[in-house]
């Protein structure tokens, strides 16, 4: 998964995270990844637990199709860091 097919996937099924994601962020993946774990991590704090469900399968599905190469969505670095 490349990162524009991971941005567009993202956008479009959390909307939230469209607004989250900084314009100091924009196009660099590893910094979007880093908004998004901090909407993540709101939503744990206000026990949100179903978007959190929601957030962490989206990683999930992500992780299963992410490809080592560089360029590539490396979502397990990216979002843990």
């Amino acid at each position: 998964m490349d990162r524009e097919l991971f941005i567009q996937q993202l956008t479009n099924r959390f909307p939230e995270a469209e607004a989250q994601i900084g314009d100091h962020s924009h196009g660099l993946l590893h910094c979007e990844m880093a908004d998004f774990r901090r909407l993540v991590e709101a939503a744990m704090d206000a026990g949100q637990h179903g978007h959190v469900e929601q957030y962490l399968d989206f990683i999930a599905s992500c992780r299963a199709v992410a490809a080592p190469e560089p360029g590539t969505c490396q979502c397990d670095r990216c979002f843990i860091s």
